[in-house]
């Protein structure tokens, strides 16, 4: 089953280390969805960085721990692949 990921569920892995975090390890193992993401939201996984580390309480190294786990499941979309779609996309959510 096809998934597509968006910021806000890296974020919750990375804050709360919760269900979301372990749906990621559980995939890891079992490979039952195939994750994806435009590559633009590991952009803005960067400019929070600072507030996810104040929320979550890891450390920096800890964090990008975790960011490196999770970004070895999600197989990144670059933007050429879905550009013409973007508008369309705008209208509808």
């Amino acid at each position: 089953m096809l998934l597509v990921v968006d910021a806000n569920v890296v974020f919750s892995a990375l804050i709360k280390e919760g269900a979301t975090l372990r749906l990621f390890e559980f995939n890891s193992i079992f490979k039952i969805f195939e994750l994806i993401a435009p590559e633009f939201i590991w952009d803005e996984i960067e400019e929070h960085k600072e507030e996810i580390i104040r929320k979550s309480k890891l450390s920096e190294e800890e964090l990008e721990r975790v960011l490196e786990f999770i970004r070895s499941e999600i197989v990144s979309i670059p933007k050429e692949y879905f550009s013409e779609f973007l508008e369309k996309a705008k209208e509808i959510s």
